[in-house]
């Protein structure tokens, strides 16, 4: 396929919430991750007053550890809202 269909997208971020709550933040965050090709991200950040901290870096690292199918585009963007 052209990119992972919702359900996938959406069950790689189930796991991400899972990990991220080992991050102490609490509460809806949200969350930016381009994904290549073959599955993995290769850029993941947190928008808002965690950007930047301590915290947001803990978030951005469980976000780079999901992976979703391959897919056919060289590379997407998903912004997703983690409630932790």
């Amino acid at each position: 396929p052209d990119r992972p269909d919702r359900a996938a997208v959406a069950a790689t971020f189930r796991d991400v919430n899972a990990a991220a709550r080992a991050c102490g933040a609490s509460g809806r965050v949200f969350v930016n991750a381009d994904f290549a090709g073959d599955g993995h991200v290769i850029v993941a950040s947190v928008e808002g007053p965690l950007a930047g901290t301590p915290t947001g870096e803990c978030l951005a690292r469980a976000v780079r550890q999901a992976r979703v199918p391959p897919f056919r585009r060289a590379t997407i963007r998903v912004s997703q809202a983690l409630d932790l």
